[in-house]
């Protein structure tokens, strides 16, 4: 079976890398413009696409050795609301079935029980402890608080304290995650790699292709084409393919740059920074040579110019100047259609926020292998479960992303008092995705849907809802789970302050003892 994929980058050697280790009896052809730029905007992962990365083969540590890519405990949300959740870190973790609160604490857990699918979870008593103490969420409900106000990791030596799956990701360097894979997993696993440009599309019907032509005339033929072209769409252009807009989500640009370390023990943070800004929000996500920087605003709110002025303020060590990113937030209607997938921002983008494409691209690269096993057994194609997948994860994105700018508190521009005029059409959003079996740590392994129970219970107590109708709890349990959580905070709250610090773990275990500069410099970065 023939597949080619149209466009390189993270989306493209993503596909072509699992692939070819995932699938049997394929040959994988990657066409990929030298001229074309990559994109580089998030450079923030999901645990989804940690786990995809391992299931490729990857070394985290060598990968990190190579592209500069450092660990990620989580995300700080900054400014949205006021008082005590000002400040609010939604760090990785996982909810776990109730029951194992009556085990031992060092029970060895199985598969079935890490992803626990059922109705009631630990977070339904997590709620209940939080709503009687008065505590703040994320101090009790997430093992890797104090990891991140200490900036240390959770490490003894090389070896990891935490639980491995789905509590940790990376921060990652998308000027060179691409090439790693490329490198390391793709041709050495017999991907193709043509470098020319597209130049024809030939068409078999409607909505299936039956072959491109390259810029010195050469012809590929495919059973299957992969769209990975990004927002130029080069093969989806020619084909019937519908796109669904997002009116209700305003963000639609970004300025972007890369800023150098000043101290990087104090400025190179385990999790990125999202930060509630007039416009919009800022991110900063830290790699090991430098940190990643953009303003994602409103261009019906702000000008270009304005919003240009502000970041600069905002990014003094800048290691050149800010460009400009703009994009229409919409989704594809039928991600696969005919014999023709888009993947990555050829198939939609909504924002940055969340690291969420990223993950989209890994659920559907994860869900669309099955679909063409399927296919090399019975010769037919259904997409249907694949498209429902992925429509149902970009639309929850988009809640996700439009909820948090309802909810929040923020009145001190035209652009926030525009986003919170509908705040009452998004009060009871949180719950019900809590009660969504969308939103299980199964689902959220198998691509469903990228925020977890625990992440809309977090949101909920950070946007001032009420949550004490949410859960009605065995009393036994309860007294287990109020035990549990006050003993995890305060082991945490003590091993976290004897870890080594986030940079200093990263220059010694990952980098060689190389400072950021010289290590980059190395790299030709």
């Amino acid at each position: 079976m023939k597949i080619v994929i149209v466009g390189g980058g993270t989306a493209g050697w993503f596909a072509a890398g699992y692939f070819v280790k995932m699938l049997k009896d394929v040959e994988v052809t990657v066409v990929e413009s030298p001229n074309i730029p990559k994109i580089g905007v998030g450079e923030s992962m999901h645990p989804y696409v940690s786990v995809l990365l391992l299931q490729m083969g990857v070394d985290p540590h060598h990968w990190m050795r190579e592209t500069g890519s450092t660990y990620k405990l989580g995300n700080k949300l900054v400014g949205w609301v006021d008082g005590d959740y000002s400040n609010t870190h939604s760090a990785f973790t996982y909810s776990f079935n109730p029951k194992l609160l009556f085990k031992e604490v060092n029970h060895v857990r199985t598969i079935p029980e890490w992803l626990y699918n059922g109705e009631k979870t630990n977070v339904d008593y997590l709620l209940e402890y939080v709503n009687k103490t008065n505590q703040k969420y994320d101090h009790i409900g997430f093992p890797h608080y104090h990891y991140c106000e200490n900036l240390t990791l959770p490490f003894e030596g090389t070896e990891y304290l935490g639980n491995d799956l789905f509590t940790w990701s990376q921060h990652i360097n998308s000027d060179t995650s691409a090439d790693y894979v490329r490198d390391y997993i793709g041709l050495p696993n017999g991907v193709k790699h043509i470098q020319k440009k597209v130049v024809d599309v030939e068409l078999q019907d409607a909505s299936s292709i039956k072959s491109i032509t390259l810029d010195d005339g050469e012809v590929l033929n495919a059973d299957f084409f992969i769209d990975c072209s990004g927002f130029s769409k080069v093969l989806l252009k020619k084909t019937n393919r519908k796109f669904l807009p997002y009116n209700d989500n305003l963000i639609d640009s970004a300025w972007v740059c890369q800023t150098e370390y000043e101290d990087p023990a104090t400025e190179m943070t385990n999790y990125t920074q999202s930060i509630a800004e007039p416009y919009g929000w800022r991110f900063k996500v830290c790699l090991y040579h430098r940190a990643g920087n953009g303003y994602c605003f409103s261009s019906k709110h702000v000008s270009d110019a304005d919003a240009l002025e502000y970041f600069k303020t905002k990014v003094p060590t800048r290691r050149a100047e800010p460009r400009l990113l703009k994009w229409r937030p919409e989704r594809i209607e039928k991600f696969v259609d005919g014999n023709v997938l888009a993947l990555g921002l050829s198939a939609g983008f909504i924002e940055p926020i969340e690291a969420t494409n990223i993950y989209v691209i890994a659920s559907a690269i994860n869900n669309v292998v099955p679909v063409i096993k399927s296919y090399q057994e019975t010769g037919v194609w259904d997409y249907d479960n694949l498209n429902n997948k992925l429509a149902y994860a970009y639309d929850d994105v988009a809640d996700f992303s439009r909820m948090q700018y309802a909810l929040s508190t923020r009145r001190d521009t035209q652009f926030w008092l525009d986003m919170t005029a509908k705040r009452e059409q998004y009060l009871d959003l949180p719950f019900k995705k809590f009660k969504n079996p969308n939103h299980t740590m199964t689902a959220m392994a198998e691509g469903r849907g990228l925020f977890p129970e625990y992440t809309w219970a977090l949101r909920a107590k950070m946007f001032g809802i009420d949550t004490s109708s949410w859960y009605k709890n065995d009393p036994t349990t309860y007294e287990l789970a109020k035990l549990h959580y006050e003993y995890s905070e305060q082991k945490h709250r003590i091993v976290s302050k004897t870890r080594e610090n986030n940079y200093e773990w990263h220059k010694k275990y990952i980098f060689n003892n190389m400072s950021p500069r010289d290590w980059g410099k190395s790299k030709g970065l």
